[in-house]
């Protein structure tokens, strides 16, 4: 293998560790935000927040243990791992690509669920969470179907020899090192990986209309009697920032990589070999991404936050204490000092 090759493997393992083990501790923070504000930030919204906090947590847990590097060559999608996988028989590989193919399509599906939940409680604030259960059973249903179709072809790829896969790809760029790492392969030519990309393109059609079209119709929305609180308000607001963001943190972390490992699979474009390597990377940072954003986006949570990991309380002291060790600026800062120790732990 040649050297530069040996460097780009090491910093593709080294980006996708760094992005998971942020995402796992954004999300960490953010779930434990969420819960001990329980009690003063009640309702939908909240629930909202923890499920894609919950969601983002597990996504970087189970990512973090099996760490995959597809590599897509003449419509076949070879799967490389560097974590867990290696310590199980050849024959368990396609149970264990269930997860993987499970939360990675279902980082798009769930922004269907926020979209029209969101829209359901601006049209009626007291609504009670049985739509919000009832749109989770069906994303995760079709993450499931469709992950189960990704399994199949899998398994059915094992009628082929694993060390037929693994050496039809170790004079690659990565080498035969990279092709040590090798763990299963979904060929194209199988029923099951036709079923994974026929119900992944369609369920994702459905995701992005279902998504723009409750977009559409929250932004027409105006409430008449004008009756929710000034809390709820507040919260609304923030909760649509934060879901703008994360729809563009699934773009550019998801949809665009799943896209273009669909792409390369089924059109088998020249250089393919390559492009490929850019999926998993990029939705590596999607966790992390997510939880940052949601723990800076949201003023209660960003200063619960802050306090949590003590900058909020070195912040004060200093400004408390003066730059010369004075108490000048206590007075001045007794309000929000006073509003700051609610939010404390």
């Amino acid at each position: 293998m040649t050297d530069w090759s040996y460097i780009f493997v090491t910093l593709y393992n080294i980006n996708d560790v760094t992005a998971l083990s942020l995402g796992f501790i954004f999300n960490s923070i953010l779930i434990y935000t969420i819960w001990w504000l329980r009690n003063s930030y009640k309702g939908n919204y909240t629930k909202l927040f923890l499920i894609s906090a919950v969601f983002d947590w597990v996504l970087s847990a189970e990512e973090l243990l099996i760490r995959h590097q597809p590599h897509v060559k003449n419509h076949v999608m070879y799967v490389m791992g560097h974590g867990v996988e290696h310590l199980f028989p050849h024959d368990t590989f396609p149970y264990l690509m269930f997860p993987h193919g499970f939360f990675t399509i279902h980082g798009v599906f769930i922004l269907a669920v926020q979209y029209h939940y969101r829209y359901v409680i601006m049209t009626d604030p007291t609504a009670s969470g049985r739509q919000l259960a009832f749109d989770l059973i069906l994303s995760i249903s079709s993450g499931l179907i469709v992950s189960l179709g990704l399994c199949y072809g899998t398994y059915q790829s094992q009628a082929i020899p694993w060390e037929q896969w693994r050496d039809n790809i170790k004079d690659d760029w990565f080498g035969e090192y990279g092709a040590e790492h090798f763990v299963y392969a979904s060929d194209l030519r199988f029923a099951g990986t036709k079923l994974y990309f026929a119900l992944g393109l369609t369920f994702s059609t459905i995701t992005l209309a279902l998504v723009a079209y409750y977009a559409y119709k929250a932004w027409k929305f105006v409430n008449p009697a004008n009756t929710v609180s000034r809390r709820t308000r507040h919260m609304q607001q923030q909760f649509t920032r934060t879901l703008v963001v994360q729809t563009c943190n699934a773009f550019l972390f998801s949809m665009f990589p799943i896209t273009l490992n669909v792409t390369l699979v089924l059109f088998n474009p020249p250089g393919d070999r390559y492009y490929s390597a850019a999926v998993m990377p990029l939705i590596s940072w999607l966790p992390a991404a997510n939880g940052f954003m949601t723990l800076y986006v949201v003023k209660e949570f960003r200063r619960f936050a802050l306090n949590f990991l003590s900058l909020g309380r070195l912040r004060r002291k200093i400004n408390v204490s003066g730059p010369n060790g004075t108490n000048s600026g206590a007075e001045s800062n007794t309000k929000n000092t006073s509003k700051a120790k609610a939010l404390l732990p």
